[in-house]
């Protein structure tokens, strides 16, 4: 029967040979194994310890390979101690191999150090350093350290009591295995993703009420401020109210009429006492004339020596004449008297309206006086009138000063608003994510997917090595172990070569995984001690078997029991350690 490879190949690796010269404990003569497909077993002795162990079969390809490759050992065993102790020349390992169509030979060697990489018989190694010559094996390769360590080499600890071992040990073995490792390390990530999400959300989302809180503080302020205005207004209202109720009497235009009255009556007197002194001065030279006219007839009347008129004695006038004169003087006299008479009374009557006017503008004054004092209480209670309107209009006109800075909040929360919606939305997606990546999600619907397909790898190889037992998984890496028959077992009730058979077939289904996994087909699996305990000849028989219908590959098998290894049909390395040098033993 073949065993059918369902996995997709995009490398295929050939190893061909490998040369070692002063490797560990390998001395200066070179030790050359050919990888030749079919079983080989390693085994060898120990002189300077009288036993098995110390040899050097597991240095002789296992740490060799790796430090050909990788430049460290499987063991990561320090470099000052890969050369050989009594060697002083250069440690040396040489490699043949074939990646798909192209030849690589690739020589190691410290003490110097050096690294060449011959690619169809042509090298670049003059131009790239020991850092970038290691780059490009791997790539070429596609063959990491770790990939190596779990797809070519298999020893007692990938198998040994896994199913004894720790729920969560097992899980990341399996884990690792399926490829699925990276969920482990992809919850972590999500898992801080999310942490930081909830952070940043829980911080913005602090902000947003702190900001909510100022603003609705704010609003409770500028309402106070709003009421408290209300209340000034009304208040202010009411007193200008108040005060309007009692004001005095506005008096001016009456105080404005007399003092105009005055100013008309103040110029009526200036005409009229003018038009007194102009009849006084005519009263006054009327009487003069009268007066002058009355001396003139006096005189008339008398005996007279002489004319009073031309200063000549009367004989020389005539006495009619004289007569006439009298008559005339008299008439005037009589017309002056009647003429200062008549502007006495004139006089008199204008005088009256005089006196008249000045009591009315006295009268006048007088109640100007009486209301300039009501008027002085208008103008006060107006101007306090006016100022509490004035006031009243400031607060009807109030800007509320929490306004600008109510707009400013309300602004800075809409964006922080809008920032906390998105670091939420990051949040639950943070956290879809988590969910997503934790053991119950996408994880296990993948391992529902694949688990099958271990669970068959498995159960194919314990069929084959003839194992009554059948192991399953489920998604969360628990196990049911059942016999053949379904009853139920345990692992630690198994007798040992019954475990033995388990464990094999799981380190042959884990190995299938793994290199399904890495994509690579490598024609070399090496097993490290593996025959070495709980197995019987029919156990190795039924492994051997499992291994020769792989006839394409190479397989070095590592053990300590050399009496077994004559029992089976397969090639023998012999190795012999001497004086601290191992050789092959011919």
């Amino acid at each position: 029967m073949v065993v059918v490879k369902y996995y997709m190949i995009s490398k295929i690796v050939e190893f061909q040979k490998i040369k070692v010269r002063n490797f560990l404990s390998y001395g200066d003569d070179p030790i050359e194994v050919e990888f030749k497909n079919g079983i080989t077993f390693i085994t060898g002795y120990n002189k300077d310890t009288d036993s098995h162990n110390g040899v050097g079969k597991t240095s002789l390809i296992v740490e060799s390979l790796s430090f050909l490759l990788f430049g460290e050992t499987y063991r990561d065993i320090n470099q000052k101690l890969i050369r050989n102790k009594d060697s002083k020349k250069s440690c040396i390992v040489e490699g043949w191999l074939k990646v798909n169509d192209d030849e690589l030979y690739v020589v190691r060697s410290l003490n110097p150090g050096k690294l060449i990489l011959t690619v169809n018989g042509d090298s670049d190694n003059f131009t790239k350093s020991i850092p970038e010559t290691n780059k490009s094996i791997i790539e070429m390769l596609g063959i990491s350290k770790t990939i190596f360590t779990n797809t070519i080499v298999m020893t007692n600890r990938d198998s040994m009591a896994f199913l004894n071992q720790k729920k969560e040990v097992k899980t990341k073995f399996v884990e690792g295995i399926l490829g699925l490792e990276a969920f482990t390390e992809f919850l972590k990530l999500a898992k801080e993703e999310y942490k930081i999400a909830e952070d940043n959300k829980n911080r913005k989302l602090f902000e947003v009420t702190q900001t909510q809180r100022d603003l609705q503080s704010d609003i409770d302020y500028q309402q106070r401020e709003k009421e408290k205005n209300e209340r000034n207004i009304l208040d202010l209202s009411n007193k200008i109210q108040s005060l309007k109720s009692v004001q005095p009497v506005d008096n001016s235009s009456r105080i404005n009429e007399l003092i105009a009255e005055n100013e008309l009556i103040q110029n009526s007197l200036i005409e009229k006492e003018d038009k007194i002194r102009r009849g006084n001065e005519k009263k006054y030279g009327m009487e003069a004339d009268k007066n002058e006219k009355q001396k003139i007839l006096t005189k008339l009347k008398g005996t007279l020596a002489e004319c009073p008129s031309c200063k000549r004695p009367f004989e020389e006038h005539n006495r009619e004449s004289i007569e006439n004169e009298k008559k005339v003087l008299s008439e005037e006299i009589t017309t002056l008297v009647e003429g200062i008479s008549r502007l006495n009374n004139g006089i008199n009557k204008v005088s009256n309206d005089v006196s008249s006017g000045k009591k009315t503008i006295s009268e006048n004054n007088r109640t100007v006086q009486i209301l300039n004092l009501e008027q002085q209480k208008f103008v006060k209670s107006q101007t306090e009138i006016e100022s509490l309107e004035n006031e009243l209009i400031k607060l009807q006109n109030f800007t509320n000063p929490f306004k600008e800075k109510i707009d400013e909040t309300q602004k800075k929360l809409t964006i922080l608003q809008l920032e906390e919606k998105e670091l939420s939305n990051k949040a639950r997606l943070a956290n879809l994510i988590k969910e997503g990546a934790s053991p119950t999600g996408i994880k296990a619907l993948l391992i529902k997917k694949i688990i099958n397909s271990l669970n068959d790898r498995i159960n194919h190889y314990l069929i084959r090595l003839n194992s009554p037992f059948r192991v399953y998984f489920d998604e969360f890496f628990e196990e049911t172990f059942k016999s053949v028959n379904g009853e139920d077992y345990s692992y630690g009730s198994l007798s040992g070569g019954e475990a033995k058979r388990v464990d094999f077939a799981m380190l042959f289904a884990f190995r299938d995984i793994r290199r399904l996994q890495s994509n690579v087909h490598v024609n070399l699996t090496v097993m490290d001690e593996l025959f070495d305990s709980a197995l019987d000849g029919s156990g190795m028989q039924a492994i051997l078997e499992v291994l020769k219908e792989n006839s394409d590959e190479c397989y070095l098998i590592v053990t300590h029991r050399a009496s077994n290894v004559e029992l089976f049909d397969c090639n023998i390395i012999d190795l012999i350690k001497e004086n601290g040098i191992t050789r092959l033993n011919n």
